[in-house]
């Protein structure tokens, strides 16, 4: 697996996005599941057993293109009761790969 330097991209700015939902059932879940799926800055999502239904990770190019893209996912969107937007100072370790024994 390769690895990219962000630094060499110029600024990055990734945040950490907690999402609410105003209520619960299957189709409010895959209209945002499906919003967030097609938004090519939504790097990880994850369904949450918590206050908040979704945790999203989201990397763009500089602070204007974040509050245009989390503006977009999530101001309007129906169903979203509340977000809360957490911009990353530094990224200390990332990872998804499981160690085998």
């Amino acid at each position: 697996m390769a690895g990219l330097d962000a630094g060499a991209l110029g600024e990055i700015v990734v945040a950490l996005v907690l999402v609410t939902l105003e209520r619960e059932s299957t189709a409010h879940h895959d209209d945002l599941r499906a919003r967030l799926t097609q938004c090519p800055e939504v790097r990880q999502c994850y369904d949450l057993a918590s206050d908040h239904d979704y945790a999203v990770i989201v990397a763009t190019r500089g602070m204007s293109d974040l509050r245009e893209t989390v503006d977009g996912l999530f101001v309007d969107a129906p169903n979203v009761k509340r977000f809360v937007t957490m911009r990353v100072y530094e990224v200390v370790k990332a990872g998804l790969e499981i160690r085998l024994r």
